[in-house]
């Protein structure tokens, strides 16, 4: 199996001229979700502005959407941001 996936992956790159990661479209779920997932990704690829901007979204479609505020405060945690809101 390890050798088929290595394999999918490599064709996937050739085809989309693009390294393929786990965490890609589409999103699905409810809006908040999508924007936390969408911020996710974007933290991942190293767009810290547009994962806060999709984290906020996130928290004001609902202002008690746990991961966004989970994944916005470890993010301001770990980058030593914690007084800022």
């Amino acid at each position: 199996m390890h050798s088929i996936r290595k394999l999918l992956i490599r064709e996937y790159k050739k085809f989309f001229q693009k390294p393929f990661y786990k965490m890609e479209q589409p999103y699905v779920g409810k809006k908040a979700d999508v924007y936390n997932k969408k911020g996710i990704v974007a933290l991942f690829n190293n767009k810290e502005g547009e994962a806060l901007k999709c984290w906020s979204e996130a928290r004001i479609l609902s202002d008690r959407h746990f991961d966004s505020q989970c994944n916005f405060c470890l993010y301001r945690w770990s980058t030593g941001r914690i007084s800022d809101a």
